[in-house]
């Protein structure tokens, strides 16, 4: 079964190992399969239905996609960054969630000279709080080393850790925030305000 090893960070064709079968009232029966990586013998976890006919994968779990309301110019440098990560070139993926960011900035009309100076500019304009703040300036920093530092390598766990943490910061501002705003505005419109 084809699948994803979350260690490997490769498609796999998944040994099975295991499985359970079940129908619920009135249900298709559906079948958890309990498989492994056969290069790392990482567990994998599938569910697999007789109306979906192909296995979905439920441990590890899959990258969910960016949300559609992310620009298209920003979209393709973070998937960039991915694709880097799942090639293991960890360095070229702090690059890239670097440009995420300025990508970002320039996406909110701050076009200051610096990343440095644009963060600044997008938290005083309460584009992004003080947390988001710290951690776009912290993203901001480790793709400095990854641009300047040539001694210096950028680890897998700090490039998971960018990437995550870009991944999050995208979330909030092109995702939950006007999520949160459509909400209550919603919210709002029924209460006659």
């Amino acid at each position: 079964m084809l699948a994803e090893c979350g260690r490997c960070d490769i498609s796999i064709d998944a040994v099975v190992e295991g499985r359970y079968s079940f129908a619920a009232d009135g249900l298709p029966e559906e079948t958890i399969f309990l498989a492994r990586c056969p290069r790392c013998n990482e567990p994998v976890l599938l569910r697999f239905d007789e109306i979906s006919a192909a296995p979905v994968q439920i441990y590890p779990a899959p990258e969910r996609p960016l949300s559609r309301s992310v620009p298209n110019g920003i979209r393709e440098c973070f998937e960039e960054a991915r694709d880097c990560f799942r090639s293991h070139a960890h360095t070229a993926t702090a690059l890239m969630c670097r440009r995420t960011l300025e990508a970002v900035a320039r996406d909110h009309s701050i076009n200051q000279r610096t990343l440095a100076a644009a963060l600044q500019a997008m938290r005083d304009n309460g584009i992004i709080e003080s947390r988001l703040f710290d951690w776009a300036e912290a993203l901001r920093l480790v793709g400095n080393e990854a641009a300047h530092d040539v001694q210096r390598a950028i680890h897998g766990q700090d490039a998971q850790d960018v990437l995550e943490f870009t991944n999050a910061l995208l979330e909030y501002l092109y995702t939950f925030r006007d999520r949160f705003n459509a909400f209550q505005k919603r919210r709002s419109d029924r209460q006659g305000v």
